[in-house]
């Protein structure tokens, strides 16, 4: 099992962004999570997804929401945006 950092948007702009730490069998587990913890339904089949240096960028089309999970190596700290 792998421990991924979640990046939550906030609602629309309003409220805070959040993240969460999980430990699961893999991102589409982790991203999952973060759709529960923010209160979304999605659609796993139609979210946009990106791979970029810092982890994978995944959007929401119906809400524009991108959330990101990063893989965190055992003992190191979460990348500083």
């Amino acid at each position: 099992m792998a421990v991924y950092e979640v990046f939550v948007p906030a609602e629309s702009g309003e409220g805070f962004n959040k993240a969460t730490t999980v430990t699961t069998d893999s991102w589409t587990e982790a991203l999952r999570n973060g759709f529960e913890a923010s209160g979304i339904e999605a659609d796993m089949t139609s979210i946009l997804c990106d791979i970029t240096p810092e982890g994978i960028d995944c959007t929401v089309p119906n809400t524009g929401q991108t959330f990101r999970i990063c893989e965190q190596k055992t003992g190191e700290p979460a990348p500083a945006e």
